[in-house]
């Protein structure tokens, strides 16, 4: 896009955008729609031409002049050493002419443009300042302010003939560095603005904040949070819905643990995490949505819980087990030490129990069976002889019982028969002439199951529902 603009832009000439980047779809072959490069172009290469290092300054000039696009201040201050330039109320290029002889010379046709900037007076920067501390003191929501929104404000009231893209390059370029140092403004309002407008705060002066409240920045040095140690001081946070998707805070994440610690002390049974947040969500008011917290808890705080060290063994591995978090390896190792462990199929843990006496034992409580239901005049088909021999699994006894129990080790180690592998038994001779006089009589499944059970000296009796013939 950005070699297609140079090209076009090599005549000097205003280009209309839009049948440019339709030009562009054609002769290039892309499925991009023209509104989507339109959108692109303005919102993350136009503000940017000026620090492409591929291009000249000269070839930059005209990318700007032929976009119509808003140069920015520093790139203007230094192509005025090279050349006399003029730029309209939008900060856009109208005249250009090189001091070099036969250098580059630009200007718009006649009725494109408004009337050349006029540089900002000390009056116009003192009353855009007045204008962003009535906004901020007059706000009872303390939430962050639509950037765009507040210039156009401004623009709107007659205070001003500058069109609100001039006004926020100025507030970007010249007034937002300064704030915190400015006299006439107190600390409780110069922290307002700069959270207002998302203007990154002076190391210096994060420190100072620092000593006064609780303060929460940005990767890029926005504030997210704010909030005074004084009863009743400023406080500002993240607007719902669309700050939702703001960092969080370690403020919130000690917030976060500190419920879930809570909850975890008393756990017997895993919690439903869903739901947990949800409640959390509920109960502080919070602007974030539960899903957020949800999110930020798996992907985020949930990995590191072994690792953290302002909490015991004990408690890290409540949390792992009421949150039923996957146990690290190596956290593993170091709890097999103490404790016995067991783990479900998602390394989870379903049982622990320390070795000490009294010690911490946790157990995942596992759902009983439930019996199928043959439907409503359908018979039930023959049950398998596995299901109702059951023998992998050790009936329940009664305490008052204990010394009653059999031992089952061999019929654990038995092998489970089924119809086509139980042993052929070696008839004696009266058997065989008893089989020879008598015709064979045809036994029932009961009687088949039945005689298989006795036979394995288990004392049950099945019976099983004949299908009508």
């Amino acid at each position: 896009m950005l070699n297609f603009l140079a090209e076009k832009a090599e005549k000097g000439a205003v280009l209309q955008m839009k049948a440019t980047w339709q030009e562009f779809k054609e002769t290039r072959g892309t499925d991009r729609p023209v509104k989507s490069m339109e959108c692109r172009f303005r919102q993350a290469i136009a503000p940017n031409i000026h620090l492409i290092k591929e291009f000249d300054t000269k070839t930059k000039v005209k990318m700007l002049f032929a976009s119509s696009t808003p140069v920015d201040l520093n790139f203007l201050e230094e192509i005025k050493k090279i050349a006399f330039v003029d730029v309209d109320l939008e900060g856009r290029i109208i005249r250009y002419k090189s001091l070099e002889p036969d250098g580059l010379e630009l200007e718009a046709p006649g009725g494109r443009f408004r009337a050349p900037l006029v540089r900002f007076s000390e009056e116009e920067d003192r009353d855009m300042m007045e204008f962003l501390v009535e906004k901020c003191k007059s706000r009872v929501e303390k939430h962050r302010q639509n950037f765009t929104e507040l210039w156009n404000d401004y623009a709107s009231t007659g205070r001003t003939i500058r069109q609100t893209q001039c006004l926020i390059n100025r507030f970007r370029h010249s007034l937002a560095g300064n704030i915190h140092e400015r006299n006439d403004l107190d600390v409780q309002t110069k922290v307002q603005i700069l959270f207002a407008t998302r203007t990154p705060v002076n190391g210096d002066f994060l420190e100072e904040l620092r000593s006064e409240a609780s303060v929460e920045v940005d990767e890029k040095g926005h504030i997210v949070w704010y909030d005074e140690h004084a009863p009743g001081g400023l406080t500002l946070y993240p607007l719902p819905g669309s700050d939702n998707h703001c960092k969080f805070t370690s403020k919130e994440d000690e917030e976060m643990l500190a419920y879930l610690v809570g909850k975890a002390n008393t756990a017997t049974q895993p919690y439903n995490l869903t739901e947990l947040w949800k409640h959390y969500a509920e109960s502080r008011k919070s602007p974030r949505h539960p899903n957020s917290f949800s999110g930020r808890f798996r992907y985020s705080l949930a990995p590191n819980i072994h690792k953290m060290k302002q909490f015991d063994v004990q408690t890290r591995v409540r949390l792992i087990f009421a949150s039923s978090t996957p146990v690290n390896a190596q956290f593993l190792t170091e709890l097999r030490d103490k404790a016995d462990v067991e783990l479900g199929k998602l390394g989870r843990i379903v049982w622990y129990k320390e070795f000490k006496e009294g010690g911490l034992e946790l157990k995942v409580k596992e759902p009983g069976r439930k019996r199928k239901r043959a439907a409503k005049g359908k018979k039930c088909s023959r049950p398998r002889l596995t299901a109702l021999l059951d023998v992998k699994e050790e009936p329940v006894w009664d305490e008052d019982e204990e010394e009653k129990k059999p031992d089952l080790t061999e019929l654990h180690n038995a092998p489970i028969l089924s119809p086509e592998n139980i042993p052929d038994v070696e008839p004696n001779k009266d058997e065989k002439e008893k089989e020879e006089e008598e015709p064979p009589v045809k036994k029932s499944a009961t009687d088949e199951y039945n005689e298989l059970l006795a036979y394995l000296g288990i004392d049950k009796v099945v019976k099983i529902e004949e299908p009508d013939e």
